[in-house]
């Protein structure tokens, strides 16, 4: 009789871990169809320095032997910080890639990215890095939100060259930060990302913008107005010119003809004035719009100031 009791204390046990696993360790890379993360990018060498906005997003998913895989697209489209198919396993608590040609040997058609359920001290088995571990465990502060974050080092080489780097995941919010330093060859360069905004599941964090925001003139204006986009209709892409009368966090939103959100041209704090954005911005760079009927909503504080109609002709 004790033995039974024990063996089903054991399985709730178990259960009971594997379920706080799959808990936490999905947090750290939230996955739905639509969400994308907007990074301050930079990069330098001995020739100069450039820095850019980056947009992670994902397109749509997929069925494969028997696991569900989201597709990441970046618009630099140099496969940093994700391109391809990936998922995170309920039960390890791994961040998977889908790799078809099976080239890592320690895992079926999957490349290991991360291990989301790794704590500190942790090192991962990785087929693409000699040395993969998680370096810190921390609390963190980002959004508004008190939540964690979780840093890993790698490190790898082939002759001449040497790279290191780390990435950082942080709890509800997904992939964070990325950085790469190579050397050789007669050369040294480094590469980073930072995340500064977020949409994940339809709620938006931080700041998304994703083009620059051009500022007309410094004359500040009596009142809040948004002027119809220029050209309308458009092929492939329209000017929408907005003013701002006092200091507001500003949001100018894009949506399709069901009202469902189709791009965030705008969300920040800005001063006074006559602003121009472009619509589609660097955020659909990747993503086909269909032709048809959308609208645009210009919101100050989060009261809606202003909406107007717009088509796309193709």
């Amino acid at each position: 009789m004790k033995k039974i009791i024990f063996l089903i204390y054991l399985i709730l046990f178990t259960s009971k871990i594997l379920n706080s696993l799959d808990t936490n360790s999905l947090k750290y890379m939230p996955m739905h169809v639509g969400d994308y993360w907007v990074y301050n990018g930079h990069a330098s060498s001995f020739s100069g320095g450039s820095n850019w906005i980056d947009v992670l997003s994902i397109q749509f998913c997929r069925y494969v032997n028997n696991h569900i895989y989201y597709y990441f697209t970046t618009t630099n489209n140099n496969g940093y910080p994700f391109k391809g198919y990936y998922r995170v396993d309920s039960l390890t608590g791994s961040l998977y890639k889908y790799d078809s040609t099976g080239s890592c040997n320690y895992y079926h058609n999957e490349i290991l990215s991360d291990s989301l359920a790794a704590i500190n001290g942790d090192s991962i088995k990785n087929c693409n890095t000699s040395i993969y571990k998680c370096t810190s465990v921390t609390n963190l502060l980002i959004f508004g939100d008190s939540t964690i974050k979780k840093s890993f080092y790698y490190y790898f080489s082939y002759i001449p060259y040497t790279h290191t780097g780390s990435k950082n995941f942080i709890r509800m919010y997904g992939f964070s930060y990325y950085s790469s330093s190579s050397t050789g060859g007669g050369s040294a360069g480094s590469y980073s990302l930072t995340l500064k905004g977020c949409k994940i599941n339809g709620i938006v964090y931080g700041d998304t913008s994703t083009v620059g925001i051009n500022k007309i003139g410094n004359i500040i204006p009596d009142n809040f107005s948004l002027s119809q986009n220029y050209p309308n209709p458009f092929n492939p892409s329209t000017s929408i010119k907005y003013q701002i009368a006092d200091s507001k966090f500003v949001r100018l939103v894009v949506y399709d003809i069901l009202g469902k959100e189709v791009a965030t041209l705008v969300n920040e704090k800005l001063q006074p004035g006559e602003y121009e954005v472009q619509f589609p911005n660097v955020q659909l760079a990747n993503v086909q719009l269909p032709s048809g009927v959308y609208f645009y909503s210009l919101f100050a504080d989060g009261e809606r100031m202003d909406t107007k109609k717009m088509l796309m002709i193709k």
